[in-house]
């Protein structure tokens, strides 16, 4: 009994992160994910290849689960795998689709407190604060509720460091292979998410034990081809090669990891400011800020080398990447909290002298302030969300009108198919992914993706997001063309700046498109687009061959 008491009060810090962690869960599903409904974002597009991989595992149809899985070229099939699986636990809903995100989060909020642990090599409060600000974080905290793939990247990264530095402390092989698995189970869930990290280690290998006047390939590859790091590399590197065994396959990786963003505009300074959606607090932003700046005086350090490479990799890497989009530093910002605990362990003691005893009491007020304030910032997270996206807006906002706007479609295209039906649209959320999902989410059939368009050009103008008196024959006219041949009977196109009254009834005929559109949004002005447009409404059309 002594011994267990022992070695509860011993673990006292780890059992504190996994309180955090259930209690700040509890408080996203019953805050977010229980009350969000339908799907925004790109949240369908990553959840609709799931149904097909669960019905495929039901039916016990190996064949059809190799053909689905192999479909899935642009992004690996990972998380499909996942969410299939939760699928089959808990049945095909939105709820259970976001389950992934909240299961990545929990664990992850546990994780970091042990690595936090292996990098300063002390037992003390301080590594809790890590898991703490992860748990408070509001864009965090978002994509815990979404069924997208953010904390799951954010998950394999905290892992891969961890026992990566768990490796270097102990030097056991075993430890380098479960590197290099989990890399690879990173990579299989998003490209990035494995090679990203794995470059990290690549480098820090390399440039091991190195002054600057021996910096030549000769040593970087002396230290990169030792037993350790052959086992670490060649397991991520063989499990990657069987996925990508086709040119088919070589080819859309190549496609996912290229540079062809919407936004060309460069702005140096965005991810650094993008900084400030991951804490609550301003002066938490400039702390963070500061206490990685102050990490690099330590870069030599085993312990933490991996770490910088790959936050300033990073950094580099998204800044001159055309798109700018917050998310894309959920990987980065905990291993930011990690180095800053860390630097504030190298100075503990000057820090201990200055506080002298008043230090715990601080930190204790910290963690219940954070505490407390947990479920107004689960609250409080929608002016976060997909500002250029109405639809993301509107389901955070619990929008009816959009379950009403999918019932419309759905009751008016049951019947077609992936040889009569078309879905396109200008976004994901309502555009094909999400309807595909509401089709087949009512229906027993064996899921299959329909055809996916680029967006249209007509009158010598690419499709605007501005829809004009003109924009609705034109449209037409642009289908007659495209479709001429085809047998398409359907297309579902999401339209903004209308100023239609919200109806179902028919609106109007055009060439052989009878045409029915319903109303998605009032009038609103507060939102900003990818243009930096502000329009007024949104609404969905549907085209339907007379």
């Amino acid at each position: 009994m002594d011994s267990y008491f022992e070695y509860v009060l011993n673990a006292r810090y780890l059992v504190v992160t996994i309180l955090i962690a259930i209690i700040s869960s509890i408080l996203i599903y019953n805050n977010l994910i229980s009350t969000l409904n339908p799907f925004g974002w790109d949240e369908a597009y990553r959840a609709n290849p799931s149904l097909a991989i669960e019905r495929d595992i039901l039916r016990g149809d190996i064949g059809a689960f190799i053909e689905d899985s192999n479909r899935q070229m642009f992004y690996p099939p990972g998380s499909s795998w996942i969410i299939g699986l939760l699928f089959i636990i808990f049945g095909e809903s939105a709820i259970a689709a976001r389950l992934m995100g909240l299961v990545f989060y929990g664990a992850s909020v546990v994780l970091i407190y042990m690595l936090t642990k292996t990098v300063t090599k002390k037992d003390t409060p301080l590594n809790l604060v890590p898991s703490v600000l992860l748990a408070t974080s509001p864009f965090i905290l978002l994509f815990a509720a979404l069924s997208m793939l953010e904390t799951a990247g954010m998950f394999f990264t905290i892992l891969i460091f961890y026992l990566y530095s768990k490796a270097l402390e102990t030097g056991n092989a075993r430890l380098y292979f479960l590197t290099g698995l989990a890399g690879a189970t990173a990579f299989m869930v998003k490209y990035n998410y494995g090679i990203t990290p794995m470059a990290a280690l690549l480098l820090a290998e390399g440039f091991a034990k190195m002054k600057v006047s021996e910096l030549n390939p000769k040593n970087f590859a002396k230290n990169v081809f030792t037993k350790n790091n052959l086992i670490m590399f060649l397991t991520m590197a063989v499990i990657c090669a069987i996925w990508l065994s086709s040119i088919v396959k070589l080819l859309e990786f190549g496609n996912a990891i290229l540079n062809r963003g919407y936004d060309t505009r460069q702005q140096v300074t965005f991810y650094m400011t993008s900084l400030g959606f991951y804490t609550f607090s301003p002066l938490l932003y400039v702390i963070i800020i500061m206490g990685t700046l102050y990490a690099y005086r330590h870069i030599r350090d085993e312990k933490i080398k991996h770490m910088l490479i790959f936050c300033s990799m990073m950094l580099v890497l998204l800044t001159l990447h055309n798109n700018k989009i917050v998310r894309l530093l959920i990987t980065v910002a905990p291993i930011m909290f990690v180095l800053v605990i860390y630097s504030i362990s190298k100075n503990f003691s000057r820090m201990n002298k200055a506080l002298g005893k008043n230090y715990k009491p601080i930190l204790f007020a910290f963690v219940v302030i954070t505490a407390i304030s947990m479920p107004t910032i689960a609250n409080t997270i929608q002016f976060i969300n997909s500002r250029d996206a109405p639809i993301g807006w509107a389901v955070m906002e619990k929008d009816e009108s959009i379950n009403g706007a999918l019932d419309f479609i759905y009751s008016e295209t049951r019947d077609f198919n992936t040889d009569e039906g078309c879905v396109f649209g200008g976004f994901n959320e309502l555009g094909f992914h999400l309807i595909y999902w509401h089709h087949n989410v009512q229906s027993d059939k064996k899921p299959r993706p329909f055809p996916d368009f680029c967006r249209p050009k007509f009158l010598g103008t690419s499709f605007s997001y501005g829809v004009s008196a003109e924009y609705v024959p034109a449209y037409a006219a642009y289908l007659d063309n495209l479709l001429e041949n085809s047998r398409i009977k359907y297309v579902v196109a999401i339209e903004l700046n209308t100023t239609s009254k919200y109806y179902t009834a028919p609106n109007a005929n055009y060439g052989q498109w009878e045409i029915n559109y319903v109303r998605l949004m009032e009038n609103r002005t507060d939102f900003d687009l990818s243009a930096r447009k502000a329009f007024n409404a949104a609404a969905v059309r549907i085209y339907r061959r007379r």
